[in-house]
């Protein structure tokens, strides 16, 4: 199970950690899973969501406010290589940013 905050201050659970999660008009605060979940006119305020590599989620018209990205488990492995080729020490700077080019806008 996951659990997420809510700004009515009580502690929801998701069925599962991998099922459809759909979100309509909610409030956020505290730490969301955002992994395969979908928020449509949400407001999302001082939470922090959280990304571990599963399905990308979908987010449509939502506001935010004090917000912060959390990366964990694959995603976090992930920016770690990432940020590790990039670096200019590692060789694959150049080959790095031509893989991405619009991530760095060329």
């Amino acid at each position: 199970m996951v659990h997420y905050m809510t700004d009515h201050g009580y502690s929801a659970q998701t069925a599962r950690r991998d099922g459809p999660r759909t979100f309509t008009d909610q409030a956020f605060t505290g730490r969301v899973l955002l992994d395969g979940a979908s928020f449509r006119g949400c407001t999302f305020q001082r939470a922090v969501l959280v990304y571990s590599g599963g399905a990308p989620p979908s987010l449509q018209n939502c506001t935010f406010q004090g917000v912060t990205f959390e990366f964990a488990g694959a995603a976090a492995r992930s920016l770690a290589f990432l940020k590790a080729m990039s670096a200019p020490s590692s060789g694959f700077r150049d080959v790095f940013k031509a893989s991405f080019p619009k991530l760095f806008g060329h």
